[in-house]
Parts: C-alpha cells; sequence; structure tokens
C-alpha cells in the first residue's frame, strides 16, 4: 500500500512537469487561429492538380524484380474528388504477380501544412502506407515521401511517389524504393504507369 501511494504521489508530482511538453494557446491565439482555421478549411487552387486525375483511367503496370523482366498487367481507375473537393478518392483493380488486386487511395493538399497527402490502402496486406511533399511547377511533378517500419520484415523502407502531369494530360505515375532492399545494393523503381 505504501508503494502504491508513493507511485501516485509521484505522478501527481510529475503531472504539472509533463503538462509543461504541450503549448496551451492564449485566448487570442485562440481567436487567431480559430480565424485562421475557417479560412483554410475549404479546398485551395492546390487541389485542381488533383481534380486532373478525375475520371475513369486505364493503365498497363509495370513492376520490376531485381533481376527480370518487367512484369507488365491491366489496371483500372476510378477517381472522383470527395468531401467537398477536398481529397481525391482513387479506386482502383488489377492484379501483381497472377494475383487480384484492389486498392484504394485518397489523395489531399493540407493546406495547414502546406504540402501534399495519401494514403493507401491495398488487398496485399491489412496495412496502409502514408507519403507526403510537394509539387514543382517547373517539372510538372509531384513528388511523395514516405516510411514505413516493416516488424515483419524487420526493415524500415523509405520510398518515393512520382507524378508527373504531361501537357497531353496523361499523367505518369512511378514507384520507388530509396534503400537498398532484396539485393538489389540501391534504390530501384519497384514500378510504374501512366494514365
Amino acid at each position: 500500500m505504501t508503494r502504491l501511494l508513493s507511485f501516485a504521489l509521484l505522478i501527481a508530482l510529475a503531472a504539472p512537469a509533463l503538462a509543461q511538453d504541450c503549448d496551451e494557446p492564449t485566448p487570442e491565439q485562440m481567436m487567431q487561429g480559430q480565424q485562421k482555421m475557417m479560412a483554410l478549411m475549404g479546398p485551395g487552387p492546390e487541389h485542381e492538380l488533383l481534380s486532373r486525375l478525375v475520371g475513369e483511367w486505364g493503365a498497363t503496370t509495370n513492376m520490376y524484380m531485381p533481376g527480370m523482366d518487367a512484369i507488365s498487367s491491366p489496371m483500372t481507375s476510378t477517381n472522383e474528388m470527395i468531401l467537398g473537393g477536398r481529397f481525391l478518392k482513387s479506386t482502383s483493380t488489377g492484379s501483381m504477380m497472377g494475383m487480384p488486386v484492389e486498392s484504394v487511395t485518397l489523395f489531399g493538399y493540407d493546406r495547414r501544412h502546406e504540402h501534399y497527402t495519401m494514403v493507401g490502402f491495398d488487398t496485399m496486406g491489412t496495412y496502409y502506407i502514408t507519403a507526403a511533399g510537394n509539387y514543382d511547377e517547373a517539372t510538372k511533378t509531384l513528388t511523395l515521401n514516405g516510411t514505413d517500419d516493416d516488424p515483419v520484415m524487420g526493415i524500415v523502407q523509405d520510398y518515393t511517389f512520382g507524378m508527373v502531369f504531361h501537357d497531353d494530360g496523361s499523367v505518369e505515375f512511378s514507384l520507388t524504393f530509396n534503400c537498398p532492399t532484396m539485393g538489389t545494393g540501391a534504390p530501384y523503381r519497384l514500378m510504374d504507369y501512366t494514365w
């Protein structure tokens, strides 16, 4: 009982110190923050880039494995802007190494943090992936970077999704693993396709 009371006292004394790690805004900061949040609630001009992907798309996906020829398979995607134009929802079906694959990917632009975002789910597992990045107007390239800490494989993988928006309306996608994996000794492109 004495140990329990001592532990409770320790927690009570430490609580104010722990709470100091969080910044509590002043009433003025709260008011200014709320005004900014209201201004940033709706989609901005950056969302127009995502809206270019709306529609029905067909593609041939090329998957690259070290030491092997590219494995090509058809893919179809249905893309729509959702939640008042704030996000692009992409639903795709295809195959990967002979197995049927379905995926749902959400693309957005975070106006608070000023970068594009992506969250992806597919039938290759029960996990999800995320990435974030920026659009380069000069190269017409959207680059999204992410990291996955894989407890099954025991690796941390950095990856990059690239989207190049061509003048003819097509969009070239690629996925690159930036960390040496599968005996390559260097980063390598895992897959690409063009809508």
